[in-house]
């Protein structure tokens, strides 16, 4: 059990170093879904390392279908 907590823990910090903040949310709401809906928003906010104005863009973008501009 606590392998894997500090494994989850380096990828984490991985993730913050090498991934965008859209592709963080991408892989957030892809591996927990359910979370990703209840969540409030400055929790999210917190967890991914950005801003909230950062996140609105991030969601915006995402319900844009794909090839809009």
């Amino acid at each position: 059990m606590v392998e894997s907590g500090f494994l989850g823990s380096q990828r984490r910090a991985a993730d913050l170093l090498n991934l965008s903040p859209d592709e963080r949310y991408r892989h957030f709401v892809e591996n927990r879904p359910g979370i990703a809906r209840r969540a409030p928003q400055y929790l999210l906010v917190s967890f991914l390392g950005t801003t909230p104005e950062s996140l609105a863009r991030i969601r915006g973008r995402m319900a844009r279908p794909t090839g809009a501009s």
